[in-house]
């Protein structure tokens, strides 16, 4: 598992990305994985907004299974927001979408230590604090950076 907070380490791994690389599992192509953890980091800052889409119980269930375990993030599981076509792109270059996620990701580092308390919405787990967030962000990474085998 890659630790979110070891930024050398996350942004080494991001920049191992190529376009010839091909999944281990799932279909979602090198720059469609960048774009979307990009997401849901945006998400976590409250620079891009979701609505929760399932009941509250299901997601304490989750949440007390991928926030407060060990569990790691299934190989396989379908994201409810995606369809069964890619995403258009937003970014140009897979080039770009790894300085973009960066940028990011620094914003993340500086928004977490100065909104300590700041919440955000996931789409399945409901509301989030900045050290859940945290935990989710360290186990999402590391299951789309065991997609390419980079992990």
């Amino acid at each position: 598992m890659i630790d979110i907070n070891n930024k050398e380490k996350v942004f080494a791994t991001i920049d191992k990305f190529s376009e010839e690389m091909t999944p281990l599992f799932g279909k979602l192509t090198p720059q469609h994985v960048l774009e979307h953890l990009l997401t849901s980091i945006n998400l976590s800052t409250g620079k891009r907004q979701i609505e929760f889409f399932q009941t509250q119980e299901m997601a304490d269930r989750f949440k007390a299974k991928l926030v407060y375990t060990d569990a790691e993030i299934p190989q396989g599981i379908k994201n409810p927001l995606l369809t069964d076509d890619l995403p258009e792109l937003k970014y140009h270059s897979l080039d770009e979408a790894k300085q973009k996620l960066k940028a990011e990701l620094e914003y993340f580092y500086e928004y977490r230590s100065q909104n300590p308390n700041a919440m955000g919405t996931h789409p399945r787990l409901n509301s989030l604090t900045m050290s859940e967030w945290t935990t989710m962000h360290t186990k999402h990474f590391s299951h789309h950076f065991k997609q390419y085998g980079l992990l």
